[in-house]
C-alpha cells in the first residue's frame, strides 16, 4: 500500500513537471511569434507611413496595418478619425496638444508640426494673361500651377475647358462673362470651378484648402507645393464700399467685387508672401516692384476678404 502510495506521488509530480515544461514552452512560442509578427508587420508597412512619427518623443501604439482613409482621417495620440470635410478634420487636429496629421487616402495632407523654416521661395513658371486675357487672372494662375507639376497644357487650352456662366452669374459655378476682353461684360471665377479642372488633371492629388486659415498656405508652401489663391489687384484689403451682392436667378445671393485677382503664391519670409501675379512682371523697368509681393498682414487681411479661397496639390513629401 506504501509503494503505491509513493508511486501515485511520484506519477503526479511528474505531471506537474511535465505541466510547467509544456506552459513555459508554450508562452516562449507566444511571446517568440508575437515578436516575428510584430517585426513582420513592421516591414510590411507602406511607405509613406515611413516617417509618421517624426520628431514626436511620446511612442504611441497604434495599429498601422489597420488604418482607414476615407476620405479624410485624422491620426493622433489617441488613435484615428475620420471627418466628411477637410474642414472639420481641420478643426479637431489643429485643436490637438499632441502631434496631428491629416490624410485623405493615403497622401498626407497637412500636419501640426512647426514649420521647417522661417522663409520658402518655389521656381514656379510666370505667365502673363496679356494680352489675350484681360479676365484671364484665375485661369492663368491655375497654368502656372499646372506647369510646376508637369502637366504640359497653355491658358488658352484650360480657357476652353473652364466651366463658364452667363453674366451676372456665380463664380462658384463657372467663369462669370467674358474671359477675354473688358469690351463686354464678365468678372472672374473663384475656387470650385478652378478645383474641379485642376482635379480633371490631377485626380489623385488635387486639394481644395479653402477656409482653411494662412498657416496651411504656409505649409504648403515649405513643403514645396505652390497655391492658387483670390484676392484682389491691389494685395490689401478693400474698403466694404469694393464689395456688393449679386442676387442670382435661383434665389441665392452671391458676394463679389470688381477689384478680384487671383495668383499662384510662391514663397514667403518673415515680412513677406511672394507670388506670380499674372497682370505684373517684376522684371519690368517701370511700375511699382512690390507687385510680386507683399507685406504679410496686409495679404492675409485681402485673402481673408474672399473667403479664404486656396487651391492646391498634395505635397510629395520623401
Amino acid at each position: 500500500m506504501r509503494n503505491t502510495t509513493k508511486s501515485i506521488l511520484a506519477v503526479f509530480l511528474l505531471f506537474i513537471v511535465a505541466a510547467i515544461a509544456i506552459t513555459s514552452v508554450l508562452f516562449a512560442r507566444t511571446y517568440l511569434d508575437a515578436g516575428e509578427a510584430s517585426d513582420e508587420r513592421q516591414t510590411l508597412l507602406p511607405a509613406w507611413l515611413s516617417d509618421f512619427f517624426p520628431d514626436r518623443s511620446s511612442p504611441v501604439d497604434i495599429d498601422l496595418t489597420k488604418l482607414t482613409f476615407s476620405p479624410f482621417t485624422v491620426v493622433y495620440e489617441g488613435g484615428e478619425i475620420q471627418f466628411n470635410t477637410l474642414h472639420n478634420a481641420f478643426s479637431f487636429a489643429n485643436n490637438l496638444n499632441s502631434f496631428a496629421y491629416i490624410y485623405a487616402g493615403s497622401r498626407r495632407v497637412w500636419d501640426n508640426h512647426e514649420l521647417p523654416v522661417t522663409s520658402a521661395h518655389i521656381d514656379a513658371p510666370l505667365i502673363m494673361q496679356l494680352p489675350a486675357l484681360d479676365r484671364g487672372c484665375g485661369v492663368v494662375s491655375l497654368t502656372m500651377l499646372l506647369n510646376f507639376h508637369g502637366i504640359n497644357v497653355d491658358k488658352m487650352q484650360l480657357v476652353n475647358e473652364i466651366n463658364k456662366v452667363p453674366f451676372p452669374g456665380d463664380p462658384n459655378e463657372g467663369f462669370v462673362g467674358n474671359i477675354f476682353t473688358f469690351n463686354e461684360e464678365g468678372l472672374g471665377v473663384y475656387h470650385a470651378p478652378i478645383f474641379n479642372l485642376l482635379q480633371q488633371y490631377l485626380p489623385n492629388t488635387a486639394i481644395d484648402l479653402t477656409g482653411l486659415p494662412f498657416e496651411v498656405m504656409l505649409y504648403y508652401i515649405a513643403n514645396g507645393s505652390p497655391v492658387w489663391i483670390v484676392t484682389n489687384f491691389l494685395h490689401r484689403p478693400l474698403a466694404p464700399y469694393n464689395f456688393t451682392t449679386w442676387a442670382l436667378t435661383n434665389a441665392n445671393t452671391v458676394n463679389v467685387s470688381w477689384h478680384m485677382h487671383s495668383v499662384l503664391v510662391t514663397g514667403f519670409s518673415e515680412t513677406h508672401v511672394y507670388f506670380n501675379d499674372p497682370l505684373y512682371n517684376p522684371a519690368r523697368t517701370t511700375g511699382p516692384p512690390t507687385f510680386y509681393r507683399a507685406p504679410i498682414a496686409e495679404f492675409v487681411a485681402s485673402w481673408e476678404q474672399f473667403g479664404n479661397q486656396m487651391v492646391a496639390v498634395l505635397p510629395a513629401f520623401s
